[in-house]
């Protein structure tokens, strides 16, 4: 894939290049990504994260499976990054039942096991990480 006004292919983000950039503001004591600061080292941190977006919304193209993987990693990315403040977690718990019920309409029974386990295992650990919250 590369850029059509320079002809150059795009830097390749990765998933670990993201959750890096995010880590250094929950190191900071920053709970939740809609609250990193508009400083270049945000700026840059938010670009990553959408441009990583992009990146594999365009090689999931039209492939079901790969659309839902992604939405998946997406939901999860910032949570891995150790982003746990109450009300964003409340919000990705909301987000994965809705991934649950839309992964109703998938037709394939393998693919719908697979999705429907990973969304299971990512509610798990947010309802974890929720309990931690409660706790404190």
């Amino acid at each position: 894939m590369s850029d059509e006004k320079t002809g150059e292919t795009p830097e390749r983000i990765t998933r670990e290049q993201v959750v890096a950039a995010y880590g250094q503001f929950v190191e900071a004591g920053i709970l939740s990504p809609f609250s990193v600061p508009g400083t270049l080292e945000g700026n840059e941190a938010d670009r990553l994260y959408y441009a990583w977006v992009k990146q594999g919304d365009l090689e999931a193209g039209e492939n079901d499976e790969l659309q839902r993987l992604h939405d998946l990693d997406k939901t999860m990315i910032r949570i891995d990054a150790g982003f746990t403040g109450f009300h964003f977690m409340e919000d990705v718990r909301g987000w994965l039942m809705q991934d649950a019920e839309n992964s109703t309409a998938i037709e394939d029974a393998e693919t719908k096991a697979r999705i429907r386990l990973l969304i299971a295992q990512a509610l798990r650990k947010v309802n974890a990480l929720l309990r931690e919250k409660t706790k404190q």
